[in-house]
């Protein structure tokens, strides 16, 4: 029973990353623009794990009118692009800071 935090971005494809860095891909928060993010790939390459996940859930919170979109590299195909409504995301943020404090 850690309560520790993890946030990830699961994709059901083959993630293409490099040894080094890990996955690199991109994000936008609604019409903002787009940047450049570095997850770390899971085991079944599949999924990838974001570093620093409070800020990120914290980020979330600060635009929930917002759309995410992430485009990340598939092995051998060409990138996958992720859609997620955000509505309600400060809600939800709240139970999983308090079920999962700081430390």
């Amino acid at each position: 029973n850690e309560k520790k935090l993890t946030l990830f971005v699961a994709t059901e494809q083959m993630l293409d990353a490099t040894y080094a860095v890990g996955i690199v891909g991109r994000y936008r928060m609604g019409d903002q623009k787009a940047e450049r993010v570095i997850l770390s790939r899971s085991t079944d390459y599949q999924a990838g794990f974001f570093s620093s996940p409070r800020e990120w859930l914290k980020r979330l919170s600060d635009n929930e009118s917002s759309v995410l979109t992430f485009e990340l590299p598939i092995y051998s195909s060409a990138p996958v692009v992720l859609r997620f409504n955000l509505a309600g995301v400060d809600k939800a943020a709240a139970v999983l800071n308090e079920a999962c404090p700081a430390k």
